[in-house]
């Protein structure tokens, strides 16, 4: 069995499509038309106008983090008022520093805002796609990721934060070394899906096992993705990493994209990747012009060689 246990380092296919649909979301900013809102500050008499959603338990910090914008501000409150969840405004931070190290400067100056301890060792730097505006954070505990939480940050042409959002979860508190190990975890999957399928599973698909330790649902676990080529899967599961139990399971092979190459209709030759939305449609993310075309594939659009059939 060919496969790969995975700690600290990189990024799996899955968690890659995960990191860029995060980045997605956090680069719009909208605020809800039946929010309530309250204006502290400005407004009249040509001052800039600040604006809260909800109400925060520790309104100063937010105010302070409002004073910060050069013009208009709002932000955007979680449910019980704890931590700051958009942001929209114009905030200038360090011009001599990286935007993703200034960034972060100013995050953790407004930590008491965003419901962190110490920004700096709560939040570790995502990869930063070439060209982006974008900056993303993954939300870390004592070292271990916790599962799809973090914040990113949108700058303009000049440098300065332009928007936020954050998705944190609360400070976490429990023991992070594991009882079980790695192997330990796959195999407990393995067996699920031996005793699910009623047969022994033979293990491959489009990618090798891969296993990483998370925190989900304030948890400690092992995130654990095993391909199968028989019956044909791709299961995610998370794992308690002190317990064994497995606390969710699914098959996430409609979220896998095909590679391939074909040529259109036209004549034009194309590398691509399918990915199923539902039934038999599919969306082709055409990587020679960066777009989606067409988002339904007839089987009158593409001619397929044999390696993308």
């Amino acid at each position: 069995m060919q496969g790969k246990l995975r700690g600290d380092e990189g990024h799996s296919f899955i968690g890659a499509v995960i990191a860029a649909l995060f980045m997605v979301l956090v680069s719009v900013v909208v605020f809800a038309g039946q929010a309530e809102m309250k204006k502290d500050k400005g407004g009249d008499n040509g001052k800039p106008k600040r604006t809260i959603h909800g109400n925060p338990e520790n309104r100063r910090a937010v105010e302070a983090l409002l004073d910060e914008s050069e013009g208009d501000a709002e932000v955007e409150m979680d449910g019980r008022g704890k931590r700051v969840t958009r942001l929209k405004g114009k905030f200038r931070i360090d011009r001599n520093k990286p935007v993703e190290e200034a960034a972060l400067d100013f995050i953790d100056r407004h930590g008491n805002a965003f419901g962190l301890k110490d920004a700096k060792r709560e939040l570790i730097k995502e990869e930063r796609a070439k060209d982006s505006d974008i900056t993303t954070y993954q939300q870390i505990y004592n070292g271990v990721p916790v599962w799809q939480k973090g914040m990113g940050a949108r700058t303009n042409k000049d440098g300065d934060i332009v928007s936020m959002g954050a998705n944190l979860a609360p400070y976490p508190g429990i023991d992070t070394t594991p009882l079980l190990t790695p192997e330990e975890a796959l195999t407990i999957a393995i067996k699920y899906l031996d005793d699910s399928s009623g047969r022994k599973v033979v293990l491959g698909g489009l990618t090798p096992p891969e296993i990483e330790l998370v925190i989900f649902n304030n948890k400690l676990a092992y995130r654990v993705f095993v391909g199968v080529s028989i019956p044909t899967g791709a299961w995610q599961f998370f794992i308690d990493a002190k317990d064994g139990m497995i606390l969710r399971s699914s098959d996430e092979m409609r979220y896998l994209s095909v590679p391939g190459r074909g040529v259109m209709s036209n004549g034009t030759t194309i590398n691509f990747c399918l990915y199923e939305q539902s039934g038999r449609q599919y969306l082709a993310h055409d990587f020679t012009n960066s777009t989606s075309v067409p988002s339904t594939i007839q089987s009158s659009d593409f001619v397929f060689d044999s390696a993308s059939q």
